[in-house]
């Protein structure tokens, strides 16, 4: 029988080091990684105009969050 565990990190430098430092660690554990996806981030802001958009591309990709990543672990139970 299979069991399954999902974890999340910051899709950052921070997060990815995070993920490869609980990945080791898990590992020894007898885990290994079934999946693992990138989230993007979403607009933080409210009110974004078409017009500043096209105008100021730069502006619309500072308003997104870093994003997650998401690994989904199993291990085989005996």
């Amino acid at each position: 029988m299979k069991e399954y565990k999902n974890l999340k990190f910051l899709n950052s430098a921070k997060g990815q080091e995070e993920k490869i430092r609980i990945l080791a660690q898990e590992s020894k554990k007898g885990w290994r990684v079934a999946s693992e996806n990138i989230v993007p981030g979403k607009f933080k802001g409210k009110d974004a105009c078409c017009l500043f958009l096209i105008f100021a591309p730069c502006a619309f990709l500072a308003g997104h969050t870093e994003g997650e990543i998401h690994v989904t672990l199993e291990r085989v139970k005996k």
